[in-house]
């Protein structure tokens, strides 16, 4: 199993940035230490975190010599990223170690990711015994990373509620926020632990969050009293405490209330008033949202297309992704595209390209797809296929099964990239697993051929089969073609090949939404109270410029 080095507030997405925590994340973080501290330490952290490495090494070494532990740390975190000292694990992990021996706190915690980022289990079980016995004098940081630890599976890739809670529970006792936060987001009704949902005793959790100054838990208590379930929906009060979130500036309050007016009482105008508050404050869903009854003339909303495209583009002026994917397709629409002259074909892919690209650079993997085939087409006026493949790449690297196929178009031509028949075929299987029908279609051609893997008959007829049976129309011809090439033993052989096959993809696919799902449809409600990534919803891919 491949493992990430994970942030420890990746898991509970609502935390603020104003929480000091300890985070597990090793990537890009700079180096920390006490607010407190003076000397000539302070002055080595201040020349590391604006860039003079190397000026800061020079104060450290010596430091670290005597034994100096905030010295030692920055000893351990210049080797561990590779800034100021050669990158090197060993001299990291050997720097950390003796920091943290001279009760540097910050040390403890590196020491432990980089054993619990370990292949090896023993390392990882190293990684688990620092934080525990780091727990027993720091019970709200370390009970925190514990949590994280445990939810995520990184002992044994099995997430753990019971443990999770525990540490969470203990860390929420010794008054760390996150914690409660993370605690509060576990009995919600979660996908993972549905059989462990409290709707009672999460918004018992957000509220006693509010009441320790967490300006963020108040959408979430505000949103489950107002739109939460029955037994817990408490209407003026949860008005009330969206209202004093506004007042806070957490203008995700807006989302909440203007689902209220939408979902529970039906009324539109008033929805309507409360995303576009929401979206001139710059809220992304609300934005999104106002674009959307603009768009369709939701209820008794004037139908403009004008005013969608200008909620879009207020949208893409946040600088969120989602917003600049949004926009970007709205651009490259046109009613009838085909009759559109080729210069106009351009011009509407300059004016789009800009914020596809902030899409695809923000990391949604769509617009990384729709980049590929922005390069490949030439819709700039050039086409570049390596460019293309370097996009379908990123894409299908976060496990977007059209990039995937597009990649694995590539190297089955060769290009773009060097032709390479087995690349592509384990591409192509890679996204027929999850649900792609055109690649099942190009597994099993492929398997009939003998290109880039060893002519396989019986599994190129089940792939096929499942091709068909996902709706693949160029699949009915290539299972005729299979099936005049098999034996009646290669038939026999694919049927029960094609038996296991499907019991394989349900148990791959069960619970996991359409990939071809738009990334940017804001959610019911705010999951949590930050300012997290809309939920999927409905497919409606960019179109082709």
């Amino acid at each position: 199993m491949k493992r990430k080095i994970l942030s420890t507030l990746a898991i509970v997405a609502m935390l603020s940035s104003a929480h000091a925590a300890i985070s597990l994340d090793s990537k890009g973080q700079q180096a920390t230490a006490p607010s407190s501290l003076e000397g000539p330490m302070k002055a080595a952290l201040t020349a590391y975190n604006e860039g003079r490495h190397v000026k800061a090494i020079d104060i450290a070494k010596p430091l670290a010599e005597k034994g100096n532990g905030d010295a030692l740390f920055l000893m351990g975190f210049a080797h561990e990223n590779g800034k100021g000292l050669e990158a090197s694990r060993e001299k990291a992990l050997d720097y950390y170690t003796k920091a943290s021996k001279a009760g540097q706190k910050d040390a403890t915690y590196r020491l432990a990711l980089i054993y619990l980022s370990s292949e090896d289990k023993a390392e990882r079980t190293k990684g688990l015994s620092i934080l525990e016995e780091a727990a027993k004098n720091d019970p709200a940081n370390a009970g925190r990373v514990l949590g994280e630890v445990y939810i995520k599976g990184l002992l044994d890739g099995k997430p753990s509620f019971e443990q999770a809670a525990s540490w969470w529970t203990k860390a929420s006792e010794a008054g760390d926020i996150p914690s409660i936060l993370g605690l509060a987001r576990l009995y919600d009704a979660t996908q993972e632990f549905p059989d462990k949902a409290d709707p009672k005793k999460a918004l018992s959790l957000y509220q006693k969050a509010v009441t320790l100054g967490d300006k963020t838990a108040m959408v979430a208590a505000g949103s489950r009293l107002l739109n939460g379930s029955e037994k817990i929906r408490n209407v003026a009060e949860g008005k009330a405490m969206l209202l004093r979130a506004i007042d806070e500036k957490q203008y995700d309050a807006y989302l909440a209330l203007g689902d209220y007016e939408e979902s529970v009482k039906k009324d539109f105008k008033a929805a309507l008033k409360q995303y576009e508050l929401g979206g001139a404050n710059q809220q992304i869903d609300c934005a999104l949202r106002a674009a959307e009854f603009y768009f369709e003339g939701k209820g008794n909303t004037e139908k403009s297309e004008v005013k969608g495209t200008e909620w879009l583009r207020k949208a893409a002026a946040t600088g969120n992704p989602f917003g600049n994917y949004r926009y970007a397709a709205k651009l490259l629409e046109a009613p009838n595209p085909d009759k559109r002259k080729p210069e106009e074909k351009v011009d509407a892919a300059r004016r789009a390209y800009d914020h596809l690209l902030n899409a695809a650079v923000g990391g949604i993997p769509q617009a990384q797809n729709e980049m590929g085939l922005f390069y490949l087409s030439g819709a700039m006026g050039v086409a570049d296929p390596s460019a293309a493949a370097g996009w379908f790449q990123r894409a299908a690297q976060s496990g977007n099964v059209i990039a995937m196929n597009n990649l694995a178009t590539l190297y089955e031509k060769g290009y773009g990239v060097a032709q390479n028949f087995s690349q592509a075929g384990q591409l192509f299987e890679a996204s027929a697993r999850l649900g792609n029908p055109q690649a099942a279609t190009a597994v099993a051609r492929l398997l009939a051929s003998g290109a880039g893997a060893k002519k396989n008959i019986p599994q190129a007829w089940a792939w096929a089969n499942i091709a068909v049976q996902n709706g693949d129309a160029e699949a009915k011809w290539i299972l005729g073609e299979i099936s005049t090439l098999a034996s009646s033993q290669d038939l026999e052989e694919g049927k029960k090949s094609l038996e296991t096959l499907r019991a394989e993809l349900a148990k791959i696919n069960a619970g996991k939404p359409n990939q071809s799902a738009d990334p940017t449809k804001p959610a019911a409600q705010p999951a949590a109270p930050a300012k997290d990534a809309p939920a999927a919803d409905s497919a409606k891919p960019v179109k082709k410029p």
